[in-house]
């Protein structure tokens, strides 16, 4: 009995170690399932092939106009700078020392140099460590203390902090805020906390992932699956639960335009099934979404509250960052938020699976039930800078 402890402790600390043993790790993201087999140069060349044939389509412009996540606030520590790229831009951000105040502003200082990588805080305005120029984003200027210039060609971007997230507004004809993020009480006062976090990288474009919350019939395919089938990421994947869970879910919901231009809402209520009876409707979901890159789910019933804060942010052509944080009260038990974030996270990856692959149809063939998703493309158009 103690040689079977011995070798359950072993196997365990082999497991723990295999992370810093195996370093050359590629990240394989759903719908690139052709990339797993083989070596890590193997799958580096797969991967790339593999974006290389994928049939895009005609696709919008691939950065939208709004408010953006660079990232969360947490990341960004006092007196720290973080080398960003976003929305097709490279990017510094930085946070002062003594105020605390954010500040994002591009990565090129006057003589070229990469302040991301040779800057440094003093004072709370960064100085490039190449040539000493120190820049004053507040004052817009820049140079040497003794010669101080207007700065012109290291340019500030209107950044917000609100909800945990740092955002970035973002248009491409350089016009000033319309509309901001939506931001919380309940999160501003402390009363609820982030109890969990999740990051993904999705290669697609962002309004076909933003579309998903149009297609209200694609919930009662994908999102199926009841209780225990719901944590299986791989939807085909064959599971011994598939004896045991006798429940599934059934989906009714529509999407429309919000009161404010920028906005839309989302009201799906699901019902819990037992062996394929609906037996009652276990909660209702009021998704919010201000612009494309700032979605929020609120999910509320007699036993929990919560919001779902989930951020897409386009990195490059056709690659997305995702950030998402669930904000709930601090009684909520830490089993059950975990619970809910890996069944977040499988249901997300059988979506990616579909992005990851998708074609963007400009006309496609849509039946009368399918008509917000017509709506939706429409509401979308105010995004972009044609």
């Amino acid at each position: 009995m103690l040689t079977v402890i011995y070798i359950i402790v072993f196997i365990g600390i082999l497991l723990k170690l295999r992370t810093f043993i195996f370093k050359d790790v590629i990240y394989i993201p759903p719908g690139f399932e052709d990339c797993l087999s083989g070596n890590i140069s193997k799958k580096r060349a797969t991967l790339h092939r593999l974006k290389q044939q994928r049939e895009i389509g005609s696709i919008p412009p691939h950065y939208p106009n709004g408010w953006f996540a660079l990232l969360e606030s947490q990341e960004l520590k006092r007196g720290t700078i973080v080398d960003i790229h976003a929305l097709g831009l490279h990017l510094v951000a930085w946070r002062a020392d003594n105020t605390g105040s954010a500040q994002v502003s591009n990565a090129d200082c006057s003589c070229g140099a990469n302040l991301a990588k040779d800057g440094s805080i003093v004072e709370d305005v960064i100085v490039c460590s190449s040539h000493g120029h120190d820049f004053n984003l507040e004052q817009s200027i820049c140079g040497l203390k003794s010669e101080q210039r207007s700065r012109s060609d290291t340019e500030m971007f209107t950044i917000l902090e609100r909800n945990g997230f740092l955002y970035l507004w973002y248009h491409a004809e350089g016009l000033e805020p319309h509309y901001y993020p939506e931001e919380f009480e309940e999160i501003l006062t402390g009363r609820w906390k982030c109890r969990a976090r999740a990051r993904n990288e999705l290669y697609a474009h962002i309004q076909d992932i933003r579309e998903n919350e149009a297609d209200v019939n694609h919930f009662a395919y994908t999102h199926k699956d009841g209780f225990a089938l719901g944590l299986k990421s791989n939807m085909t994947e064959w599971s011994i639960w598939r004896i045991f869970d006798f429940t599934n879910f059934e989906f009714e919901g529509h999407w429309t335009p919000g009161e404010n231009k920028h906005q839309s809402v989302l009201i799906l209520d699901v019902y819990l099934c037992l062996f394929g009876r609906k037996i009652c409707k276990c909660s209702t979901f009021r998704n919010t979404a201000t612009g494309l890159g700032i979605f929020i789910l609120n999910w509320s019933n007699i036993l929990v509250d919560m919001k779902l804060l989930i951020c897409y942010t386009p990195v490059g052509p056709m690659k997305l960052q995702g950030i998402k944080r669930l904000y709930c009260s601090p009684w909520i038990p830490s089993l059950f938020v975990s619970y809910i974030m890996t069944l977040i996270e499988a249901n997300s990856c059988k979506d990616a699976r579909v992005w990851n692959r998708k074609t963007h149809i400009r006309s496609p063939c849509l039946t009368a039930e399918d008509s917000c998703i017509k709506g939706f493309r429409t509401w979308c158009l105010q995004f972009y800078s044609m």
